[in-house]
């Protein structure tokens, strides 16, 4: 008997004892993601999508023999011409200070590391003879710098509004560096997240800290979803707390806050510390 070829394409012969060897089919193309940074152009405007989405070389579904869904909901044009057809857009909106202050020359008001104009504790420009003022997100403070205060800058509109207020009453006379009040004593934000209240206290996620020693930082949390989710973490600094983060109706709020501002060395206390 001599060999042959069947129609699986299995080559054998009459002698042979090994395993039958079949050609394999040509691996089916598989939809891969594939993430392509784009960091020269900008987002110009979005489209109404009408261009049918077909799934590649992959062919159709039995749903879709064509292999053609829905068309794109819409199309990203972007600064450079380029056009994206898109399932997504996520639009992220940050707060860069320095296209704001541009146009007030570098040689004259001395820009703080985040690029906004450096001011003193009085919101006043380091430069320009002490006339001018700056506040809210166009400001750097120096007081965000200084490792001894609870408080940091945050680009906020509570921030904003609070230095910008106590910038108009130094400009008229009504206060000065010895006035600045709790606003700028201890860092505080609150807000909602996922229809939970979050509240952010001092130097909740060691800001300001980077270089102390790593032994000297302890941080201790504690979470509980029985009878409603509630998460508390602090930090402390050698038994001395610094910031904490409470997510949910802790009612910590205020004790943590005059923990913090009276500096008590809380180590002996330990984790027992949320309880």
């Amino acid at each position: 008997g001599g060999g042959g070829i069947g129609d699986g394409g299995a080559v054998t012969t009459a002698n042979d004892t090994s395993t039958n060897v079949v050609e394999a089919p040509p691996p089916t193309p598989v939809n891969t993601f594939r993430l392509r940074l784009v960091t020269d152009c900008a987002l110009a405007a979005l489209e109404p999508g009408a261009t049918p989405v077909r799934h590649g070389s992959c062919g159709g579904s039995d749903d879709d023999p064509e292999g053609l869904r829905r068309p794109w909901p819409a199309t990203a044009l972007l600064t450079d011409g380029t056009r994206l057809d898109v399932d997504l857009v996520v639009a992220a909106a940050g707060v860069d200070p320095a296209p704001c202050v541009d146009w007030l020359p570098l040689d004259t008001f001395p820009r703080g590391a985040d690029g906004g104009v450096a001011v003193d504790e009085c919101q006043r420009a380091l430069g320009g003879g002490g006339s001018v003022f700056v506040a809210g997100d166009a400001a750097s403070s120096c007081r965000s710098d200084d490792p001894s205060h609870h408080w940091f800058q945050m680009r906020l509109w509570g921030q904003a509004r609070a230095s910008g207020t106590y910038a108009a009453r130094v400009m008229v006379g009504e206060a000065d560096e010895l006035a600045l009040g709790f606003n700028f004593e201890l860092f505080t934000h609150t807000t909602s997240f996922f229809g939970q209240k979050v509240i952010l206290l001092g130097l909740y996620n060691g800001q300001k800290l980077e270089h102390e020693p790593p032994a000297d930082v302890v941080m201790y949390s504690r979470s509980e979803y029985d009878p409603a989710p509630v998460f508390i973490r602090v930090l402390l600094l050698r038994g001395r707390m610094m910031g904490a983060v409470l997510i949910g109706d802790t009612g910590l709020e205020e004790t943590f806050e005059n923990l913090i501002l009276d500096g008590i060395d809380l180590s002996r206390f330990g984790a027992q510390l949320l309880d």
